[in-house]
Order: C-alpha cells, then structure tokens, then sequence
C-alpha cells in the first residue's frame, strides 16, 4: 500500500515530533455508489503553458469542476475568479464529506500528463468574520491530484487552514479511500507545491511566518495513471466557516525531486 512516510495512522505534528492523536489506525474504505468514473467524458489535457493562471480574468472557462464533470450539485456558494476579489480565485464551500476517505468537496482542475510541479499562494480567512482564520475543524484549502479513472477516490492532496484545533499545513494521500494524513502546525495563509516525478509526489509548503521551503509529505504511488486531474480544491468538513482565496497557480516541468522547488515561481 502506497503510505504518506509516517504509516498508516492518522497524525499530528508539532514543531518538535510527531504524535498519535488515534489510538487505533485510522482506515475508511468506501462502498461504490455504481457510478462509473471511467465513463464520464474529461476534459482535454494542457500543457504546463496552458495550466497556469494568475486569475486577472474574469472567467472560469479554461477550468472544469469536478461536480460538472461527474453530473453532481455544486458544493459551494461562491465561486468566482477577479470578481469578489481582485486578482483571486474565491471560493467559498458549503457543508461537504471533505477530501477525505471517499467525500468529495470543490475540486477546479484541469488534466495534465505526466511529471509536472504545481504551486499556488493561498489564503484562509472565517466567512463569518473575515479577520480571523477558519474556525471549523478541517476547513482549509490547497492542491490535489486525482486519478478520475476510479470508483474509489485515489489522490494525493497538501492544503492550509484549519485542521484539527490547530492552524497549519496538512499533506494527504489517499488509495482506494483509505486516507493517510500529517498535519504540521502553522498559519492559515501560504504557498503551497505538490509535485509528479514519475511514480512519486512530494508535498511543499512556505507558510507566511517561513523563509524556506519545508517538505510536509512525500508518496509512491505505482498506481497513479500518467494523465491526471490537478487543481485547487477547498475542504468544508465541519460546520464550514471558510473563504479560501488562490492568487495564482502555476506550473514548471521537473526532472528530478531537487527540481521540484529549485523551479518554484
């Protein structure tokens, strides 16, 4: 089984060493609803060129969504590019599973073939009250990528926000609906990167309060088709208290893992 490094227990870690918050490992599979994945039409997939978006239009045409796609109801109340804020992709999302298991939440994408580094800036604030970060559980926003030729929900994942009572970074992997998380103390605001070399994904972050590059996740997965859904995505798991705000994304072609962040934006 493909595994985020720290095992298959769900985690908490702190700046001084990791903790189980579980006492017993944490194992979610999914039912099937018979829906077959593999059936619905995807998108055509782009080139790095063509991935990247500094959200100064006021347009989401280039982007498909993955609830349009899959023929399901959206699961957010705002969504818009330049108009609710300049130079930002918004979104605000309504009560969800979750990217977690098999929940589904608001996944933009578009497909990409490949190795590939993606990185965005994002930030979390509360809907309630703007001047505060999230203050539900697991209301945070990042990165994904997805395998869309799947019943079971397949992807690997590096977000910010609210986690669990803590602000920070939380970097996931998820095989057959089987979640494997690490969560890292922080802020709620940052740059985030999720990297393809080949057969293996490594999860960045370089929060607001950080200098550096920091890796927070790292995974082989032999199973992940070449031709992917990568994107934005925005968790409202628990009683959702969340705008998230993209300020760009962007992507560079890596050869090796070094180059992962030696080519970051």
């Amino acid at each position: 089984m493909s595994v985020f490094c720290s095992g298959i227990t769900r985690h908490i870690t702190s700046s001084a060493k990791l903790v189980s918050i579980l006492a017993v490992p944490l194992v979610l599979v999914a039912c099937s609803d018979g829906v077959s994945i593999s059936t619905l039409t995807q998108p055509p997939v782009v080139s790095a060129e063509e991935f990247g978006d500094e959200f100064s239009t006021n347009s989401l045409s280039s982007w498909s969504l993955r609830h349009q796609v899959e023929g399901e109801a959206p699961q957010y109340t705002l969504l818009d590019i330049n108009q609710s804020n300049a130079g930002t992709l918004t979104i605000q999302p309504t009560i969800t599973p979750g990217w977690f298991a098999d929940g589904k939440a608001p996944l933009i994408f578009k497909r990409v073939s490949g190795n590939f580094s993606v990185e965005t800036s994002v930030s979390t604030r509360g809907a309630v009250d703007s001047t505060l970060p999230p203050a539900s559980n697991y209301n945070s926003a990042g990165l994904m990528v997805r395998a869309a030729e799947s019943n079971a929900e397949n992807h690997v994942m590096v977000n910010v926000g609210r986690q669990l009572d803590t602000l920070g970074s939380e970097a996931k992997n998820t095989v057959n609906s089987v979640s494997n998380l690490n969560v890292l103390d922080g802020s709620n605001n940052g740059r985030l990167i999720l990297c393809r070399v080949g057969s293996r994904f490594f999860a960045y972050r370089q929060l607001d309060n950080e200098t550096a590059w920091t890796q927070v996740g790292t995974a082989t997965r032999e199973d992940m088709p070449n031709t992917v859904q990568v994107g934005m995505v925005v968790n409202g798991f628990t009683g959702p208290d969340i705008v998230a705000s993209f300020d760009y994304v962007r992507m560079a072609i890596p050869e090796t893992e070094d180059d992962c962040i030696s080519n970051d934006a």
